[in-house]
């Protein structure tokens, strides 16, 4: 919270991109900033683009966790936390 408005972690962090557990075996892949939706842009498939810039395409965990390093050794700012199941 930011004052009375709630306010986003990746929003506070200017993260590139956000990976969100949806399962223990689903990540759900958010583009946080315009770098990171180049970046999604050039790395992955044409045919997902539009669910994509909208939050709407889960990748199995163990790419996400590649997505995540992937992402990092370019530069760009993930937030990927560990699954809230688990803290």
């Amino acid at each position: 919270m930011l004052g009375n408005i709630p306010v986003h972690a990746a929003m506070i962090m200017n993260v590139d991109l956000h990976l969100e557990y949806l399962t223990s075996e689903a990540v759900r892949v958010i583009p946080e900033s315009l770098h990171g939706t180049l970046w999604l842009q050039l790395n992955m498939e044409d045919d997902c683009w539009d669910a994509l810039t909208i939050g709407g395409v889960s990748i199995e965990a163990s790419d996400a966790v590649r997505m995540s390093q992937r992402a990092g050794s370019a530069g760009l700012c993930v937030f990927f936390p560990e699954p809230s199941w688990e803290q």
